[in-house]
């Protein structure tokens, strides 16, 4: 029988057949329509070289204690055994303290950035959130203390890394190579008789007339270091934190083979209660435990289920047990424990396993972490709209290492690289998020530029509730603490210099 021709019918299907070839579109149904607008995300992440929610518990912690538990840690027994236990350990659980407080208040910010109509969720780096609530100069301050920051991190962390693995070839292969540009380009070569004293052996940069401070050297060790560490700057911090599992294994392990070794030589060393030299204590533990760089990356790409607050107080509590607790048989174990330990774990004469165990720590602790500094220089720049992708990458990966090589024997230049990142990392790490804070610490806060939803709103918490009224209070005087702990430590920096 035939069916009974129907207008609304014959149209229906003249508009499948021409949406079957693409020249007609209907609406699609919500389910599929949100379906594809999170492949369309995921794409879009994909072209901009970000990451999705994927970092999980773990990861977080993992990425976490990498930031804080660094180089710092290697100063620790030499400051131990001149300052005493007692004021580095009050030192350090204080500033552990605040500055766990300052990042969860950050933290807070940003999950009070209010959402679009449609609730897609925005991402926000470093300097779009100030931008968000001050305005374009403070973004365009922001940034460039957020880049030189990263970059003066990444700098010395290259070149540390990069003299690790000279040293480690030349253990191996009694000598290392490189080729010299000046004055006239040439193979050449250095080994463990050219050391003018070993704690200040640096590959070719001793007293070899051919090469006495001879800067225009591309070593064997710069170019493997570039060549295992620099593709990983190109990832997403997502991607990055397979890479910092693998780091954080090989962070417990080493150091439990470095306490392993010191208590078998001896833990008969003196570390005082109350030493006489407190120049370096507010340095160290300040300095150490700052995470707020990471934070707005890593909160934009952890997975929800994350706990803000457990992660980062949990992570804070282990970190700083982890260097009073390496630091404390360091120094006990050594009578004159020198500023960096490895070199007195690297040095001849020390049993294979922990002068090897030396030379990795340093290209597997300090080597993996440039990469996250170089991540987090393409995220902001790129994001903030400052570059366009490519030359954001081109920017935060390849432009560290181009820094980075003219440095490899320029002590003067990385000591002015340590001081100013000093001022501009506890700048960016601690003062501006507290100014932030602050700023946002009003119920219903109102910013010159934009709104953000009450503290009541927040999926962080930062504080109890009952010490809510208390907010703006509290974040003044962790503000006032900081600025004078940051103008103490740079006013005994210069007096050391000048003295």
């Amino acid at each position: 029988m035939l069916e009974r021709f129907s207008p609304a019918r014959a149209a229906a299907g003249l508009r499948q057949a021409l949406n079957d070839v693409g020249l007609v579109r209907r609406p699609l149904p919500v389910r599929l329509k949100e379906s594809l607008l999170d492949e369309v995300g995921t794409t879009r992440q994909s072209k901009e070289g970000t990451g999705g929610q994927n970092i999980g518990r773990f990861g977080s912690v993992v990425l976490v204690m990498n930031t804080l538990v660094g180089p710092g840690l290697l100063q620790l027994p030499r400051v131990l055994q001149k300052a005493g236990w007692v004021p580095v350990t009050c030192s350090i659980t204080l500033v552990s303290l605040v500055s766990a407080l300052t990042v969860t208040l950050f933290c807070d910010v940003l999950a009070r950035v209010p959402r679009p109509a449609t609730g897609e969720a925005l991402r926000y780096e470093y300097s779009d959130l100030f931008r968000h609530v001050f305005g374009r100069r403070s973004f365009a301050l922001t940034q460039l203390l957020f880049f030189l920051c990263n970059m003066s991190q990444a700098v010395t962390g290259i070149v540390a890394t990069a003299q690790v693995m000279d040293s480690l070839l030349m253990d191996w292969f009694v000598k290392t190579w490189g080729f010299a540009f000046d004055p006239m380009p040439r193979v050449v070569s250095w080994d463990i008789a050219d050391c003018h004293g070993w704690h200040r052996c640096i590959p070719f940069g001793g007293t070899k007339a051919d090469h006495v401070n001879q800067p225009w050297v591309l070593t064997l060790g710069y170019v493997v270091t570039a060549v295992l560490i620099m593709p990983q700057s190109l990832l997403s911090l997502d991607d990055n934190i397979k890479f910092q599992m693998f780091s954080f294994v090989a962070l417990v392990v080493l150091l439990g083979e470095f306490a392993w070794h010191w208590s078998a030589v001896g833990l008969d060393a003196e570390m005082p209660a109350v030493g006489s030299d407190w120049s370096n204590v507010l340095g160290v533990a300040l300095f150490n435990f700052t995470l707020c760089i990471v934070v707005p990356s890593w909160f934009n790409e952890k997975h929800p289920r994350v706990s803000t607050n457990r992660t980062i107080w949990g992570s804070f509590v282990a970190a700083a047990l982890m260097f009073l607790g390496f630091g404390s048989v360091g120094a006990l174990s050594m009578h004159h424990a020198p500023d960096n330990v490895l070199s007195g774990l690297s040095r001849p004469g020390v049993d294979e396993l922990t002068r090897l165990s030396s030379y990795f720590f340093g290209l597997l602790i300090i080597g993996f972490g440039v990469p996250v500094s170089c991540v987090l220089m393409r995220y902001n720049l790129q994001l903030g709209g400052v570059l366009p992708p490519r030359a954001a990458a081109v920017v935060g990966t390849l432009l560290p290492w181009l820094l980075s090589w003219p440095l490899y024997q320029g002590h003067a230049v990385l000591d002015f690289i340590a001081t100013t990142g000093t001022l501009v990392n506890g700048t960016i790490n601690l003062v501006l998020p507290l100014f932030i804070a602050h700023a946002a610490s009003g119920a219903g806060c109102f910013t010159s530029t934009g709104q953000l939803r009450p503290p009541s709103e927040s999926s962080v918490a930062p504080l109890p509730q009952w010490m809510e009224p208390w907010r703006p209070l509290l974040i003044g005087a962790m503000l006032a603490v900081v600025l004078l702990a940051i103008g103490g430590d740079l006013a005994l920096k210069c007096v050391n210099l000048v003295f």
